[in-house]
């Protein structure tokens, strides 16, 4: 699965629809019951109907499937 940005470009991926990362390999979060965390616990969003959503709602990314 992969996320792209507001302009369309591609920004980090999924292997796994749990774990993401930037396509320089570094692990930036995880998703765990829809929503996105980073690895030292911050919460950074909610993934929901293919979008990423950030704390406050704001739609940051997309799949292709949105």
């Amino acid at each position: 699965m992969v996320f792209y940005d507001k302009h369309g470009n591609p920004c980090c991926y999924s292997d796994d629809f749990k774990h993401i990362y930037g396509y320089d390999g570094e692990p930036l979060g995880y998703i765990q019951d829809g929503l996105i965390w980073n690895y030292n616990g911050r919460y950074l969003g909610q993934f929901k109907n293919n979008w990423v959503l950030d704390k406050d709602g704001y739609y940051l990314f997309f799949t292709e499937n949105a």
